[in-house]
């Protein structure tokens, strides 16, 4: 439960998923704004600019329609006067006195000399540049609030759970699970955000693989299936058959595939690689290890092109051996006949978009 808030803020923040103290600050922001005088000389047109200067002219409405109202004052930035518009926010109008301090952001119209404002802020820059977070508050909560919330949470004293091991903390040198949350939230400069961030992935990735390897424990420990057997002289004909030699990490991962199938024990696996280092030959082998030992393979795939593009790859690659492979797609007109075919048996492997499981 998150204290200090009244009921209408709560409400907001639950429908950002955020029940806890925990949940508030974890909730990291999505991107970051350095706030840093921008240099004018350099600046391209309709780029973005962050400056800073005194109100040099009282701002003057006009009213384009009903709904829409144009302010325009000029700043004075000590080196040059640029002109400044902005959209219905007519209550700065009050605020922007003549002579007062603020900082625009906005874009600039090199030609016309002119600063169209997204947000304008009361003061003058810092000297040193400042690394601000941006929130996804799905326009749920106002930001400014949230900023507020969370800060209010970050300057006091807060406990939370640190899932990294003591041992790893000291092995890759990890700075503290609040100092990374203080600073992700807030970074001082951008190496202490850099060590921030690297240090709450490494624990969210920890904590993932932790979470498998329960899993994988649990499936061990009380789902036996029978032991597989499967014909190692066909598969290794197969193997080498394929128009390319297959790379050392391939065969292992094959290798270890092939365990976890001929096992007693579900297979939870995930084979990670760069784009092009072949793990899709590796899951058509471990389709093939399957096939051979007595049961059927679907893959998924996010598109009807990919899906295809599989499917013909996979009728080339298993040529000759007697397996019965097809396709389902969302335009595929006889879904019911093959999902009664999957259903028989009758299908070894199946490629498809999500169809295959609506």
């Amino acid at each position: 439960e998150v204290y200090g808030i009244g009921d209408k803020t709560l409400m907001q923040l639950n429908k950002l998923n955020i029940y806890t103290l925990e949940d508030l600050i974890t909730y990291y922001p999505n991107k970051y704004q350095i706030l840093k005088k921008t240099n004018m000389n350099n600046v391209l047109n309709d780029e973005k600019v962050i400056i800073d200067g005194i109100v040099e002219s009282i701002p003057v409405v006009t009213n384009i329609n009903s709904k829409l109202k144009k302010i325009m004052f000029r700043l004075n930035t000590f080196n040059n006067i640029y002109n400044i518009v902005l959209f219905n926010q007519v209550h700065l109008c009050y605020e922007l006195k003549y002579g007062t301090q603020v900082i625009v952001i906005g874009k600039y119209n090199k030609y016309n000399n002119l600063i169209t404002a997204s947000e304008i802020r009361k003061g003058l820059l810092p000297n040193e540049p400042v690394i601000e977070p941006i929130y996804s508050t799905k326009n749920v909560i106002n930001k400014k609030s949230f900023i507020k919330i969370i800060n209010n949470v970050l300057n006091d004293d807060f406990i939370i759970d640190d899932y990294i091991p003591k041992d790893l903390v000291l092995k890759y040198n990890f700075i503290e699970k609040d100092v990374s949350i203080r600073q992700i939230h807030n970074p001082t400069n951008n190496i202490l955000y850099k060590k921030a961030l690297q240090r709450l992935k490494y624990e969210e990735f920890y904590v993932y693989l932790k979470k498998i390897k329960e899993l994988r424990d649990n499936n061990s420990k009380y789902k036996k299936l029978d032991i597989k057997n499967i014909d190692d002289i066909k598969l290794d004909n197969f193997i080498g058959k394929l128009p390319f030699k297959l790379t050392e990490d391939q065969l292992k991962t094959i290798d270890k595939i092939k365990k976890d199938i001929t096992s007693n024990r579900i297979m939870n696996r995930l084979v990670q690689g760069d784009v092009g280092s072949g793990k899709t030959i590796v899951a058509f082998i471990a389709v093939y290890i399957n096939y051979l030992a007595g049961y059927q393979s679907a893959m998924m795939v996010p598109t009807e092109i990919l899906a295809i593009q599989h499917y013909n790859n996979a009728l080339e690659l298993f040529k000759g051996t007697n397996m019965n492979i097809d396709i389902i797609t969302s335009s595929t007109k006889n879904k019911k006949d093959k999902y009664k075919s999957l259903k028989l048996g009758e299908i070894d492997f199946i490629i498809g978009t999500q169809s295959l499981i609506q």
